[in-house]
């Protein structure tokens, strides 16, 4: 299977505000964190309920943080983070979307 081309996005809706601050924060303030407090959930789980599905992925906890550290922001961070927001909104979809849709196809081509 080749891929041919880049997918055609016209309208994007605008990020939520946990979106942004997730885009503007993630891997400076808290990846290391929230890997070590996911590491703490899963080690919990794991031995509160064995043999049993974890009740969260590794994203739905980590949006779950994101929105938690949002909230608990100030006043400034929260209007530096709607600065980035619509700054994001004002780009063209493609400019936005076209490095991540390069990556997603470069990774399904070299599992082929």
């Amino acid at each position: 299977m080749k891929a041919t081309g880049l997918l055609k996005l016209h309208k994007r809706r605008m990020w939520q505000p946990w979106q942004a601050y997730h885009n503007l924060t993630y891997k400076s303030k808290w990846k290391a964190e929230i890997d070590r407090c996911w590491n703490e959930y899963t080690i919990k789980w794991k031995g509160e309920n064995p043999g049993q599905a974890l009740e969260k992925t590794r994203f739905e906890f980590m949006n779950a943080f994101i929105k938690d550290k949002y909230e608990a922001e100030s006043l400034e961070v929260k209007a530096e983070v709607e600065k980035h927001r619509q700054n994001i909104a004002a780009k063209a979809p493609g400019e936005v979307n076209k490095s991540y849709q390069e990556l997603v196809i470069s990774m399904c081509i070299s599992r082929l």
